[in-house]
């Protein structure tokens, strides 16, 4: 079990394991809410018909440390039951879904190629914000309908477009960039600015 403010780091991927211990698969470990598997290197982590994380019920950080340099993903999905706290650049491919359960943040530039099913975030106490930015191509990003997502910071979001499904309270910051932002038929979008 890794407690709340625990943080197993894997700073290599000899033999392309080392996520292997975060795979919802594994039933030796359980990360519980507040905890972290944090990927502090270069190499290409498991992005294909994988799942991390265990538990619906825990809410634990999948945070990246590094760039890295090659894309990841494939034909089938990704889903983090977490946060992804990118603070490394990266670039998804592959045509699979990427998940994101309790939302995006970081410092890190995220970087969708051409062949990439969308990013979407799926929880319903989500998260989206940090200084990093996010590139997006015809997949685009989605709040999924259900969802519920907080931004946290302003953001910037270039290209395509940014969907809202679900419920997306802005509080008093802005999704700036070039993407199309797009709230969907009986979405909800809340804003605290006094301009509106």
């Amino acid at each position: 079990v890794v407690e709340s403010g625990g943080v197993i780091r894997a700073d290599a991927n000899t033999g392309g394991n080392a996520d292997d211990l975060a795979f919802s698969s594994n039933g030796r470990v359980l990360f519980k809410t507040g905890s972290v598997f944090e990927w502090n290197n270069t190499g290409q982590f498991g992005a294909t018909n994988v799942t991390y994380f265990q538990s619906d019920a825990e809410r634990p950080v999948f945070r990246l440390s590094r760039n890295i340099g090659l894309a990841v993903g494939g034909a089938n999905s990704l889903v983090v039951r977490g946060l992804f706290e990118a603070n490394g650049n990266l670039t998804f491919a592959g045509a699979g879904v990427k998940i994101f359960r309790d939302g995006i943040i970081g410092t890190g530039t995220i970087t969708q190629q051409s062949s990439s099913g969308p990013l979407q975030i799926s929880g319903t106490d989500a998260q989206l914000g940090g200084t990093g930015t996010i590139i997006l191509e015809a997949a685009g990003l989605q709040i999924n309908a259900g969802a519920q997502v907080l931004l946290v910071s302003n953001k910037t979001i270039n290209n395509f477009s940014f969907t809202n499904n679900g419920t997306f309270n802005c509080q008093q910051f802005i999704v700036s960039g070039s993407t199309l932002f797009v709230n969907a038929p009986g979405a909800f979008l809340g804003i605290g600015s006094a301009d509106g």
